[in-house]
């Protein structure tokens, strides 16, 4: 009987055992960050899923890199007149989304901000910590504004009324990479997965503990390290967060 007892108390194990999900993870680098997609993965061939990955996240990133030379974005960038520029069906639908998000913002949202960002020295120049004057901002602004962009949705193409204007779509970009990436996890039947590109995370279904998605939210505190503030939930949800507090630079206490 206790060999019995003992025998189906090990098929039980075994039976658990192989019972229990498996994960997997794909992590690489885009866009200037990292992607990492966990996420169950029985009956999924991963090589071509990764393959597949790459594949959309090279694309995306050809299409809208500022760093890319020859993408669309900085075509765009480079004329100097009211010239006309016709986009991909992919970068036109990150365009149009950033108009509406202008608008519902009242302007707080706004993809033509990059000479500001790189005068204020929040980009990848070196930069004295100089803060500007008022003067000087405000003639910046006057090169600035997604009311001076053209939309011709009957073309598809954009121009600009001013030349010195330029679009920067990092603020939407990896946001837009993410739900691509989703699509892609849904292609191949994932039912469970996380999708992150530089922070922007996207949740379905559960993690390996038949839990859903648990994403940490820093503590914005400058000189101090790492903390966790709460603890987000998601499932079929997304989070982007944003903060000033790793990226600044102080002049006279301000």
């Amino acid at each position: 009987m206790t060999r019995l007892i003992s025998l189906f108390s090990f098929i039980l194990l075994l039976s658990a055992c192989q019972s229990e999900p498996q994960y997997s993870k794909l992590s690489g680098s885009t866009m200037g960050t990292t992607y990492n997609i966990t996420f169950e993965s029985q009956g999924i061939p991963l090589e071509q899923l990764q393959d597949s990955i790459n594949k959309e996240l090279d694309t995306i990133n050809q299409l809208m890199s500022t760093y890319i030379p020859d993408s669309e974005i900085n075509q765009f960038n480079a004329l100097a007149s009211n010239q006309c520029f016709h986009f991909s069906d992919t970068t036109w639908t990150v365009l149009v989304a950033a108009k509406d998000i202008y608008h519902q913002t009242n302007g707080a949202f706004d993809i033509t901000v990059g000479p500001l960002i790189q005068r204020w020295g929040f980009d990848a120049a070196e930069y004295d910590d100089k803060v500007p004057s008022a003067e000087e901002v405000e003639r910046l602004r006057q090169s600035v504004g997604t009311d001076k962009l053209e939309f011709d949705f009957a073309e598809q193409c954009l121009s600009k009324s001013v030349p010195e204007l330029t679009i920067n779509l990092s603020a939407i970009a990896k946001g837009y990479a993410v739900d691509q990436l989703t699509h892609i996890m849904e292609e191949y039947n994932a039912t469970n997965y996380l999708v992150e590109i530089g922070g922007e995370t996207k949740g379905q279904g559960v993690n390996v503990h038949a839990l859903p998605w648990r994403i940490a939210v820093e503590k914005p505190a400058s000189g101090i390290q790492q903390q966790g503030l709460l603890i987000v939930a998601l499932s079929g949800t997304s989070i982007a967060t944003s903060g000033d507090y790793r990226n600044y630079f102080e002049v006279d206490g301000q």
